[in-house]
């Protein structure tokens, strides 16, 4: 089955400074979220996507990796000891458990799953839970990158009209840039993991899902596709393009925001986030 990007959890030092910054953009966030291993989160959604603005509030309640286990707050704590940013890339799942079957019969790295709920309150106010089955599928030559798949058990709780009304008219991921040493040999694991073949077009690996594309690249590729330049230690995802109905909406938040203006045209915007150095590309749906 192909699968698509159910999330991306955002990691930073600072979540509520995160929260304020994103407001300024014209993102809806939802309220804090806590989760019972010691991280918290805000999600700004759109329908079927949403980025987590993710923190580890408190460490004493971090669950540690085992070999049988990894654990999400644990892999986490660990992203933020050396970078804040896109830590993990999520896939959506309708049985976590058949998922992992088939990823290891692959030949895939892929651990149980783990079932966690957590409380929320809905848009109305009042409270609800939501509940997950999550499960770790590794690449050991991407350690700088999570990637797991995420059942929904309570999606009716989950996924709320309301949530998904932005005023930089936000309605969804576009496309994901990952930057590599050497893409080739992610080639074959992201084939795996999506479900999909790549194509090759200017020697940048192509995935495109049922709802997004995602892009492997090498620094220099990066730097002639997109016109940016990047430290030597920036890897992982560097690029998110994100969709709109209303790109004018989203040139006049981000003249007043905290994030940097980089390039702006008729066609799409290109800010940098102050706290990740990751580019955010805005375009029309």
């Amino acid at each position: 089955m192909k699968k698509f990007i159910d999330h991306l959890v955002w990691a930073v030092q600072d979540l509520e400074a995160a929260k304020k910054s994103w407001e300024t953009l014209g993102f809806q966030v939802t309220p804090r979220g806590t989760h019972p291993f010691g991280t918290a989160n805000h999600l700004l959604m759109a329908d079927q996507f949403f980025v987590e603005l993710l923190s580890v509030l408190d460490p004493s309640k971090v669950i540690p990796n085992t070999a049988d286990q990894l654990s999400f707050s644990a892999l986490n704590q660990a992203f933020l000891a050396r970078d804040q940013g896109v830590s993990m890339i999520v896939l959506s799942s309708e049985d976590a458990a058949a998922d992992v079957a088939n990823y290891q019969a692959l030949g895939l790295a892929a651990y149980p799953p783990t079932y966690f709920s957590r409380g929320i309150t809905l848009p109305d106010g009042t409270a609800a839970e939501v509940a997950f089955s999550i499960a770790f599928i590794v690449s050991p030559d991407l350690p700088q990158l999570s990637f797991f798949v995420c059942q929904h058990h309570y999606p009716n709780h989950f996924w709320k009209a309301a949530y998904q009304l932005h005023a930089n008219s936000f309605m969804g991921l576009k496309r994901v840039e990952l930057v590599l040493e050497t893409p080739a040999k992610q080639e074959a694991f992201f084939c795996k993991l999506l479900g999909t073949s790549a194509s090759i077009i200017d020697g940048i690996y192509q995935f495109v899902t049922p709802a997004e594309t995602i892009l492997l690249m090498t620094p220099a590729q990066f730097k002639k596709r997109n016109g940016l330049t990047l430290e030597s230690k920036e890897k992982g995802v560097r690029l998110v393009a994100f969709q709109l109905k209303d790109l004018q909406r989203l040139k006049g938040l981000a003249a007043q925001s905290s994030f940097t203006i980089a390039y702006a045209s008729t066609e799409f915007v290109l800010l940098r986030d102050p706290v990740t150095t990751i580019w955010l590309r805005f375009e029309c749906f």
